[in-house]
């Protein structure tokens, strides 16, 4: 048997390529908060990792739980980004499965949240 490789399919291995921590499941269960991330298509690994110019291109994700208003702060934050502020972020509603906010860091909007998933790149 002959192993074939697609060259437009990488293969990243969790913990040599990236790393995912889950904090606080006590509040929110994992499946949620994937559930979430598969609906905005944060859960590609592959588009994450990308870095050409219509990839992902991430070097984290932080994910917060707005436990008062059923939310999900997801804030993105791009390779080469300088500071420590998101590059994006996006507002996912629980309740009604949908994006309610897009594209601008409303982190001060929606405290108190807790940090409840993490997805860091870890080659460069």
């Amino acid at each position: 048997g002959s192993e074939k490789a697609s060259s437009s399919t990488k293969k990243y291995v969790a913990g040599k390529d990236y790393k995912i921590t889950y904090n606080n499941t006590d509040l929110i269960d994992k499946s949620t908060i994937t559930k979430a991330l598969d609906a905005n298509g944060l859960n590609d690994i592959n588009d994450l990792m990308d870095t050409s110019e219509d990839g992902g291109n991430m070097a984290k994700v932080e994910v917060y739980y707005n436990k008062d208003k059923n939310l999900l702060v997801e804030n993105l934050f791009k390779n080469g980004h300088s500071t420590n502020e998101a590059t994006t972020a996006v507002v996912y509603d629980l309740k009604n499965n949908q994006i309610v906010n897009s594209g601008v860091n409303y982190d001060t909007n929606y405290q108190p949240s807790w940090l409840v998933y993490t997805w860091e790149r870890l080659t460069k």
